[in-house]
């Protein structure tokens, strides 16, 4: 029986992926963390306030290869979370996906699927699996203060 990705997040993935898919999750990850904006040197990134996905010392974006080293694993852990979410979502994979998100808070989870939605877009099958797990996730979240789910769960 072949290895899940899971169980060693890098092995597969860019095999799973594309190289093109993981450098649109990379590019997306540095925007939700303000990164063109802050540890970029890339001018057009500043002005736009968005990764321009130039690449510098092998393939690594420039706002990453400038990030400080104690903001890495922050920037690995969202660009791995996305890139098995997205993984899972283009494979169908609802059981791995639903343990892999589970895991996270709301807030991961929140950032993690906007990362991955993103990147999605256009791919309405991974799309519809990643609504699916979402909401077996909310389905077995308790109650928020008495509340019944349906006003836990609304959002603005």
């Amino acid at each position: 029986m072949p290895q899940h990705a899971h169980e060693n997040p890098g092995k597969d993935l860019r095999d799973r992926l594309g190289l093109e898919l993981i450098v649109a999750l990379a590019a997306r990850t540095s925007e939700m963390l303000s990164m063109p904006v802050e540890t970029c040197p890339i001018n057009r990134c500043r002005r736009a306030r968005a990764c321009q996905r130039i690449a510098v010392k092998g393939c690594k974006l420039a706002c990453v290869h400038t990030l400080p080293s104690e903001y890495t694993p922050c920037f690995s852990d969202y660009l791995g979370w996305a890139g098995m979410v997205c993984a899972d979502a283009r494979d169908g994979e609802h059981g791995a996906m639903f343990r892999l998100l589970d895991l996270l808070t709301p807030g991961l989870r929140g950032n993690t699927v906007s990362i991955a939605r993103d990147c999605l877009v256009g791919n309405a099958p991974a799309l519809a699996c990643l609504d699916e797990t979402l909401a077996l996730i909310a389905e077995k979240a308790p109650s928020f203060l008495g509340h019944p789910r349906e006003e836990a769960q609304a959002t603005p």
